[in-house]
């Protein structure tokens, strides 16, 4: 089954979208869903600061993440799961459009493992969102953020921010000309801190963004951290160590 025009766009552009949530304009529909419930925190930011700060301690962990896109009347999903051992060697299971891959990396050298073939692909360089995020609230701080009741990830009790992003034009300095059409307005962040430890659990990204040739993709994004720090070995796979040996 071939990828629709969406999934040819993302099949090159997700993983960078998913962990770093940059590319990315807010709904204001999904933003009224939880004006009921928040309250403003003049220490939600700094909290915010805090944990993102730990979380720069962390050089493995274990990543769950969804991605939804809606683009028109359909509805697509990406789902990704496995261990990311910093800086740069990853192991992440996909399951986009229906179609299930594989990638592996090591260094600059990345590979994608489809329909049971190994071939190279561009390497994944943003596997620190958490760094992302600081360096984008430090160039931009948001003028409120919002506490919303307490809620449990996983096993962990976890305290709930919430903030509207607004990214600046300069922030166009820090990615590449040809992501230029895709940069944002707004986007609004859900934040899930551990009560107990300050690690941020959980990152949620609601948006909408304006594609080329695509027209508006509404995006809704969920990252969850879990096994932070813990020892893992991350190997070649057995098929792609024959396949380079070829």
């Amino acid at each position: 089954m071939k990828r629709s025009k969406l999934f040819a766009w993302t099949g090159t552009a997700l993983v960078s979208l998913l962990l770093t949530g940059c590319n990315l304009v807010s709904d204001p529909a999904l933003m009224k869903q939880t004006l009921i419930t928040r309250q403003l925190d003049p220490q939600g930011l700094s909290r915010i600061d805090a944990s993102l700060a730990i979380m720069r301690s962390t050089h493995t962990y274990l990543l769950k993440a969804t991605q939804t896109y809606t683009e028109g009347s359909n509805v697509k999903t990406a789902d990704y799961f496995g261990t990311i051992s910093l800086p740069s060697t990853i192991m992440l299971s996909e399951t986009i459009d229906g179609l299930n891959a594989v990638i592996y990396q090591s260094g600059k050298h990345a590979y994608v493992n489809m329909n049971g073939k190994w071939q190279s692909a561009p390497p994944v360089t943003n596997v620190l969102p958490w760094d992302a995020l600081a360096a984008l609230l430090t160039l931009h701080p948001p003028r409120q953020v919002y506490a919303l009741p307490t809620q449990p990830v996983l096993s962990w009790e976890c305290d709930v921010y919430q903030f509207q992003e607004t990214i600046p034009q300069s922030w166009r300095g820090v990615v590449p000309a040809s992501e230029w059409p895709l940069m944002p307005r707004d986007a609004l962040y859900t934040l899930w801190i551990d009560k107990g430890d300050h690690h941020l659990r959980q990152m949620e990204i609601q948006s909408t963004s304006g594609v080329p040739s695509l027209g508006t993709v509404t995006m809704n994004a969920v990252q969850t951290y879990a096994n932070l720090n813990l020892p893992v070995t991350i190997t070649m796979p057995a098929g792609l160590k024959k396949h380079l040996e070829n």
